[in-house]
């Protein structure tokens, strides 16, 4: 029995006693990571600013429906 160990990826041809076979050493696997979205998923200024407006028109409108003359 022997051990052979190679850190170069590639094929080997190994010969021993006359027998001769040869091994794989394959590149390790590289993982990326997942980047982040870069588009915004939120309401914003401006979202933020119409809803807030229509607060006030519907604030309004129920002040001018249920006012007593």
């Amino acid at each position: 029995m022997f051990r052979v160990a190679r850190a170069v990826p590639g094929t080997y041809q190994v010969a021993v006693d006359g027998m001769a076979g040869q091994f794989s050493v394959l590149a390790p696997r590289t993982v990326t990571n997942t980047v982040a979205s870069q588009q915004s998923m939120g309401l914003g200024t401006a979202g933020i600013a119409a809803i807030i407006a229509i607060l006030v028109v519907l604030v309004i409108a129920l002040v001018v429906v249920f006012r007593k003359d």
